[in-house]
């Protein structure tokens, strides 16, 4: 049990109740339980800290440590989508779309068209939408 579940009387490492933030504490303790993991020192200018310290302290992270986690996994997804779309780049470079392609990308946006304009009329409606 860490400290601060002591303190509040829980039991439980990431508190009863505690959403986001108990979530985040979960993924936190079973990620160290099923995988190893490497300290690492990173300097950060005294603004990015004190806002940092900020989110902590408003809740939206459990510890500096989660907040960069956090922070680090969205930067790698962003990457690896960065890096498979250059890909379907590389992949489709100087190809031209035929008949097939070209029927198949107006289906997609008549049909996104219609989604979007059902999900407008939806939240027009007071957002009940089609139950």
């Amino acid at each position: 049990m860490c400290v601060s579940s002591a303190k509040r009387g829980t039991g439980f490492p990431w508190g009863v109740g505690a959403s986001r933030v108990g979530v985040e504490r979960a993924h936190t303790v079973i990620g160290m339980l099923i995988g190893m993991s490497i300290q690492i020192a990173v300097r950060l200018a005294d603004e990015d800290l004190r806002r940092l310290d900020a989110a902590v302290a408003r809740g939206a992270f459990p510890s500096r440590a989660a907040a960069v986690r956090v922070g680090l996994a969205r930067l790698l997804r962003e990457e690896r989508e960065r890096e498979i779309e250059q890909a379907y780049r590389r992949a489709y470079a100087g190809q031209q779309p035929d008949e097939e392609d070209r029927l198949i990308g107006e289906v997609g946006l008549k049909l996104g068209a219609r989604l979007l304009a059902a999900e407008e009329a939806d939240q027009g409606a007071g957002g009940r939408g089609r139950e």
